[in-house]
């Protein structure tokens, strides 16, 4: 049966070949049908396709496994391969000056964060020195106005220039640049030479004779506001008033005032009304430009209508301030020394001018008090225009 021309043996032969296969026994039954040549080719067929999609599933499941190949580019040749190592040793040493260059901003951005935290450390330890100097202010300001007198019922009014008064302004400028040569004596003897902290002293020195100095008040004040904002406030009210005292037809040239060392000078006069007692008082004030510092020194002439039982009593003022910044804050100190002295009292008796003294104390300390004051809101009013100063600026510029 393996044998394909098995199939093209006539009846009689396939017989004669199953009968020798089953020991001459015929066999029973029908015979086989045998398969046509059509159906002999068309099995033939089949087993071949099936052979052919064994091998197309075949080839599909290799094909799907893709081989990975080297690409042709990635084959260096063998004479570039120094060429590479010599830009690895290239790169690398880039490499290296890179990092060390990230290593420096790294030191450096750290340092910067440490002087950021310092100088956030200092910021906080000024604005706690602030708070307590304001503190401190407001204490010293309450105890002044306990102990002083009450200056509620002071005020002064400007007058105007007369031509009586150009002779008085004169010798109160030419006296001015004497008294300036005077200052640091007298700053020494009343303790204001070194003085750093807060201090107002107000008594009494009779040194002998009727034109001794009578008063001494001498005051030194922390306020909250840099030296500069303090003179700047000074002068620009001394200024104001000066335009009142000469008005439009007159000017500070034309009176011919001695200037000396001087930087500026001004004139002043002032109808001061302190509790019932009334006086005229004529000033001419000068300041000086020292290293780090300006300083001011006045000279006043008070003519006062009635002093207790006397009457028409001259005192004469003479008077130093300066301001000076506090270190590492924004505060300053605010120093005067104020020395006032009457005319030679006649007609009176020791009693009478006894009284008449410290009435005339009494009077100059409470008005000593309310030109404090007036400073005070002075300066307040030189911050307050210079914020606004600059909000201004900001907002033109933005």
């Amino acid at each position: 049966m393996d044998d394909q021309t098995s199939f093209f043996l006539d009846d009689g032969d396939l017989t004669a070949f199953m009968t020798d296969s089953w020991n001459g026994e015929p066999l029973t039954g029908s015979p086989l049908p045998i398969p046509t040549i059509e159906q002999s080719c068309s099995a033939t067929t089949l087993v071949e396709k099936d052979k052919t999609a064994e091998t197309v599933a075949s080839k599909s499941a290799k094909q799907g496994k893709t081989k990975w190949k080297r690409r042709r580019d990635r084959n260096r040749p063998y004479r570039e391969i120094p060429q590479l190592r010599t830009q690895i040793i290239d790169l690398e040493s880039k490499l290296q000056d890179e990092q060390a260059k990230a290593s420096e901003r790294a030191i450096g951005a750290l340092s910067g964060r440490d002087l950021t935290t310092m100088l956030k450390a200092k910021l906080s330890e000024n604005l706690k020195r602030m708070q307590m100097i304001e503190q401190s202010l407001g204490d010293q300001m309450q105890k002044l106005v306990q102990v002083l007198p009450h200056s509620g019922s002071t005020a002064a009014r400007v007058l105007q220039y007369e031509e009586k008064d150009l002779p008085t302004f004169r010798e109160l400028a030419d006296s001015v640049d004497e008294q300036y040569k005077k200052m640091n004596r007298v700053l020494r003897l009343s303790g204001l030479h070194e003085a750093t902290s807060e201090m107002i002293n107000a008594y009494i020195c009779r040194s002998g004779g009727a034109s001794s100095d009578l008063l001494k008040v001498c005051t030194s004040m922390v306020l909250p506001y840099e030296s500069h904002l303090i003179e700047r406030a000074v002068w620009k009210n001394v200024k104001n008033d000066e335009a009142v005292v000469l008005g439009p037809k007159q000017s500070l040239d034309n009176l011919e005032l001695s200037l000396g060392s001087a930087t500026r000078v001004s004139v002043q006069k002032h109808k001061v009304t302190v509790g019932d007692s009334t006086c005229t008082m004529t000033m001419v004030i000068k300041q000086f430009t020292e290293k780090d510092r300006l300083v001011h020194v006045w000279h006043t002439i008070a003519e006062w209508q009635c002093v207790g039982t006397a009457r028409n009593v001259k005192t004469h003022e003479y008077g130093w301030s300066f301001a000076k910044p506090v270190k590492e804050t924004a505060a300053s100190v605010w120093q005067s020394c104020v020395l006032m002295s009457p005319a030679v009292l006649t007609g009176l008796t020791p009693s009478e001018s006894k009284e008449t003294t410290q009435i005339l104390a009494r009077l100059y300390q409470t008005f000593i008090v309310w030109r404090l004051q007036l400073l005070e809101n002075q300066v307040i009013d030189e911050t307050i225009q210079k914020k606004k100063s600059t909000n201004l600026f900001s907002i033109i510029q933005d």
